[in-house]
């Protein structure tokens, strides 16, 4: 039902030539998108399944984190559908782009954390350490886990003990190898995707614009639906200004999870734009943190349900102006006209070999 994006058939073009990266992202997506076209054949089928598949693990990875950690079905279920209410993360269940793999790395990483906790194994060092390079193949932004990650360990009065062990560090070493394609591809094209990523980023930066936090912050009203904006950066707020104060292990792993990227980009709102997506994988945690928070209490949840169903509409709204034709929104409007348009091109096409 839903058409195939601009920036779906830019990764799409991708897979039909495989390197071990490319330019401006590194290769995950193309890779996954080379999987499922190569079993279901070159269409938007094809090569959407591939947004499908990722996602449907990352809501598997949501499920157990959320019922492992609280141990409470309803509160599971109800997190899961206000996950699942957001245009943030519900548009890479269906547009396979960096984003969609990074985010279930990102996932996957603190889920292999959350079972350090529970078990003391170090093996799910190495578990984090795989999941991690995972990400940094899926989208460079990737790199926001490392201070995550460290943050958690250090502040951490249980897991700090890590430090003065080999396993973290191995586990970064694995994150390297599994990263270790990009890393090849760049120095074979003298570092460019670095150069362009970092000091061109940084170069372009500006003075300081209130315009861009306006931007950013409009933006992730649209993205994260009216009630879970609320939700998310009321719980930024709660237990991110408690960070240094909070005892329980799983309470602050996630809110690591997903403060300093937070942060982070906000800061950069400053002084630059922000895109609508560059802070998708900080929500999760606090979406989780949210709910948990509302349940310690039945008035709050009754008023979450509404919340919810609130952002479901909203999410149902948005979804369906996709699937108008030529809807007038400008250049907003990325997805119609490009059969009428690939049509045209044709018809010149032939009328130029008629004619020689």
């Amino acid at each position: 039902i839903l058409p195939l994006t601009p920036q779906e058939a830019y990764y799409w073009s991708w897979s039909r030539d495989l390197a071990l990266s490319y330019f401006d992202h590194p290769p995950l997506a193309s890779y996954s998108i080379w999987f499922t076209t190569s079993i279901f054949g070159q269409t938007i089928f094809g090569i959407k399944l591939a947004a499908v598949l990722w996602f449907l693990g990352l809501n598997i990875l949501w499920a157990k984190m959320t019922q492992e950690m609280f141990e409470n079905t309803e509160q599971t279920f109800w997190t899961l559908l206000a996950l699942n209410s957001t245009i943030a993360f519900q548009l890479y269940g269906f547009v396979i782009v960096p984003d969609t793999p990074l985010i279930f790395s990102w996932t996957a990483t603190f889920y292999a954390l959350w079972q350090l906790i529970k078990t003391d194994q170090p093996k799910w060092w190495y578990v984090a350490g795989f999941f991690m390079g995972l990400a940094w193949l899926g989208k460079y932004s990737g790199i926001m886990l490392v201070p995550s990650v460290f943050a958690f360990v250090l502040i951490s009065k249980h897991q700090r003990k890590w430090l003065f062990t080999p396993h973290p560090y191995i586990g970064a070493l694995i994150a390297t190898l599994v990263f270790a394609p990009v890393l090849l591809w760049n120095i074979q094209h003298d570092w460019i995707s670095f150069a362009f990523q970092g000091a061109r980023r940084t170069s372009g930066m500006g003075s300081w614009k209130l315009r861009f936090v306006g931007e950013l912050f409009g933006s992730q009203f649209f993205m994260l639906t009216p009630y879970l904006f609320v939700l998310v950066f009321a719980s930024i707020n709660r237990f991110g200004r408690r960070i240094f104060s909070i005892l329980d292990d799983k309470i602050l792993l996630l809110v690591s999870s997903g403060l300093i990227t937070s942060v982070f980009f906000i800061a950069v709102s400053f002084r630059s734009l922000v895109k609508m997506n560059w802070l998708a994988p900080a929500y999760w945690s606090f979406i989780i943190l949210g709910v948990y928070y509302l349940f310690q209490d039945e008035h709050r949840i009754r008023r979450m349900r509404w919340g919810i169903y609130s952002s479901l509409a909203f999410l149902f709204l948005g979804i369906s102006i996709v699937t108008i034709p030529d809807v007038p929104l400008g250049e907003g409007n990325t997805w119609s006209g490009w059969k009428k348009a690939a049509d045209e091109v044709e018809t010149i096409r032939d009328s130029l070999q008629q004619h020689g």
